[in-house]
């Protein structure tokens, strides 16, 4: 009705016709919500399933496990095929990310469907499981002193970390290139998918190939050394713009909110300090590499 401009003069028989119209717009508009909702409930029930078995997981084994690869004896360890536990987790991690998306987009302001809280669970799981992986990456330099690398040593390891990467830059470029659409996003899913998105991309793979190349600096293809340094500014821009997109949503909040969120906040900002003092390791690098035959 707001965009009809007639002449509110007009016959009595037109305004027949014109309720006519809206009535039976108002049913399509009715199907195509209930339709809507209807796929948008097999989205997240699916994606709540899909969620079960990890949080279950995680509820009752996950601490057993990681504190079991934490206390693996040598012989222990070398049983182990290490590549295809870290790359299950890998795979595993990307699941959840994808069910996380999914039921983040339905986060409602009042928590009636689980929503919320199997999203959180969800992130949790990520976050054991990126233990799991540096415990295993760790313990495997810890028995082998003569062993400078984490990743790039292992072309096949490396291969599932970049894939790994990769997906994870393809979901950031997907959600934060259009910053209109980012500022639409509801806090919820900003604090529980994209600072996860952010932070796994920055722990899981950015940190233990730098440290591969800082140690290995003129072993290290120098393309894989550029490759490297792009996926920091990309980590540390779309960081930034997070936390100024959080900052400013924060900012319409109420003074009761505004001092909960301010906690929050202060995990953006950590991160964000965390990814700014590589610069100096970065820095390090740029220089060394000139000392490379």
């Amino acid at each position: 009705m707001k965009n009809f401009q007639g002449n509110y003069i007009k016959r009595i028989s037109f305004y027949a016709g014109l309720i006519a119209f809206f009535v039976a717009l108002g049913f399509s508009i009715f199907t195509y919500f209930r339709d809507t909702l209807k796929e948008g409930e097999s989205l997240i029930e699916n994606a709540k399933s899909s969620l079960a078995p990890y949080i279950k997981w995680y509820q009752e084994d996950s601490s057993k496990e990681l504190e079991r690869y934490r206390n693996l004896s040598k012989a222990e360890f070398e049983k182990l095929d290490v590549d295809l536990i870290i790359e299950k987790n890998l795979q595993d991690i990307k699941n959840i990310f994808e069910d996380v998306d999914i039921l983040t987009r339905f986060i409602l302001p009042y928590e009636e469907n689980g929503i919320k809280k199997t999203s959180l669970d969800g992130t949790r799981v990520i976050s054991k499981k990126m233990y799991i992986i540096s415990a295993l990456l760790e313990k495997q330099r810890f028995f082998d002193s003569k062993n400078t690398y984490f990743i790039l040593n292992n072309p096949r390891r490396y291969q599932f970390f970049l894939d790994f990467q990769n997906s994870l830059e393809t979901q950031i470029k997907k959600y934060f290139s259009d910053k209109k659409n980012l500022k639409k996003t509801s806090l919820d899913r900003i604090k529980i998918y994209y600072f996860s998105l952010i932070l796994c991309n920055y722990a899981l793979t950015f940190v233990p190939i730098l440290g591969d190349i800082q140690e290995n600096i003129c072993q290290i293809n120098k393309s894989i050394i550029q490759k490297t340094f792009s996926q920091y500014h990309f980590i540390q821009d779309n960081a930034k713009l997070l936390l100024d997109t959080f900052e400013e949503k924060e900012n319409s909040l109420s003074k009761a909110q505004k001092e909960f969120e301010g906690e929050i906040r202060q995990f953006f900002i950590g991160l964000l300090e965390s990814i700014n003092k590589e610069q100096s390791t970065i820095q390090a690098i740029q220089s060394n590499l000139k000392k490379c035959k």
